[in-house]
């Protein structure tokens, strides 16, 4: 009876772990070689990011979340609640795409697009297997309009391949990708084809903490070494075994209580437990090492930085974590500041504004009297 109970209470706890996330795992095939979690009610709520995207001094990301919030907002969506977690999956070689859980529904979805400026009259849709399958031509960044009298489709540079389709896979969940098929693929996704049949993927992810703003997993298949000539320099995978690697898993957690400590977990699996033990010390030297150059010579924001970075080695698992808190963020950001001032150069209207702001009894544009050459007295 007590067997019974242990293994029901486990299937409580997996089930309240993995809630926020199963629904949208589901919409991830299982032949993927990555996938990143995010809870972007997490990452939306954040005060930092709420001072950003509400603060004057407007930059290009925020200008378009602006326009975006303003949709919504014309059709009584408040952004900040609208989006609550998204998945992006990978593929080396191959398709990408991802999942948003939402709380808004197709009808109300499609007049915010169609209704939008930035997209109106480059929504298209069409029908496979009862669903509507949703496409927006994207402009190429830096494309324009010919220069032409033409006023027919043909007068507008276009790339055909790039657009995003998108379809509602359930109600509250939206599937998005570049490439048609895999919206296909997501929408009649089988059992057969979840993430959650992908074994390493699935192992990978395991020792992870899924609470955290994002997290994620991923597998790695070294290529195939070549065979090198005799005397020729060793390969970077021989000082360096990264070939060993077959994947890992990474989060990313908000803690503190602001919120302001960023918290990272990394883990890397290797096939041998010794090369395990011999990359867990070359990461470890080649980031002390790199410590002095991002501090800059800032004593303090050195020994903040090799106190946050750990690395331990756990069996074939090579576990690195980093903690950013608020002192690191800030010096890493004048560190930053002072190296941009070192490099940058004075522009042309600064150099112009240094020219009439000088001394106008002096004339830059004249060159200096030459002095004539004194005769050498040959004696």
């Amino acid at each position: 009876m007590i067997k019974v109970i242990v293994v029901f209470v486990s299937m409580l706890i997996s089930a309240v772990l993995f809630s926020q996330d199963a629904s949208l795992l589901n919409f991830v095939p299982k032949d993927v070689d990555g996938f990143v979690y995010v809870n972007i009610q997490d990452m939306l709520n954040h005060p930092k990011v709420r001072e950003f995207m509400d603060s004057s001094d407007k930059k290009k990301g925020q200008e378009e979340f602006d326009e975006l919030k303003k949709d919504l907002e014309s059709n009584g969506v408040d952004i900040y609640k609208a989006f609550s977690a998204g998945v992006v999956y990978f593929r080396i070689k191959g398709a990408s795409g991802g999942a948003v859980k939402t709380s808004i529904n197709e009808g109300l979805m499609k007049t915010i697009i169609e209704k939008s400026e930035k997209t109106k009259g480059k929504l298209k849709t069409s029908v496979h297997k009862g669903r509507t399958i949703y496409s927006i031509e994207n402009q190429k960044a830096g494309s324009k309009a010919l220069q032409s009298d033409d006023t027919s489709d043909t007068a507008t540079l276009k790339d055909p391949a790039n657009e995003t389709y998108f379809s509602y896979a359930s109600p509250d969940v939206i599937v998005v990708s570049s490439v048609k098929d895999e919206i296909y693929k997501m929408t009649a996704m089988q059992d057969s084809s979840k993430v959650s049949g992908n074994i390493k993927l699935m192992n990978f992810s395991s020792k992870i903490d899924k609470a955290s703003t994002a997290w994620g997993a991923f597998e790695y298949n070294a290529p195939e070494k070549k065979n090198t000539q005799e005397g020729a320099s060793p390969d970077l995978s021989q000082m360096l075994p990264y070939d060993n690697i077959t994947g890992g898993s990474f989060s990313v957690a908000l803690t503190g209580e602001k919120k302001d400590s960023v918290n990272t977990n990394i883990r890397i699996s290797c096939r041998e437990k010794a090369k395990a033990q011999m990359l867990t010390m070359q990461l470890q030297a080649m980031v002390m090492m790199a410590i002095p150059n991002m501090s800059r010579g800032n004593m303090q924001l050195t020994e903040e930085l090799t106190k946050a970075f750990k690395f331990t080695n756990e069996e074939n698992d090579i576990a690195i974590s980093f903690e950013f808190t608020p002192s690191i963020q800030e010096q890493l950001k004048k560190a930053a500041e002072e190296m941009a001032k070192m490099y940058a150069r004075p522009s042309g209207e600064i150099a112009e504004k240094d020219a009439n702001t000088a001394d106008p009894a002096i004339k830059i544009s004249e060159k200096p009297e030459s002095k004539p050459k004194q005769a050498i007295d040959s004696k």
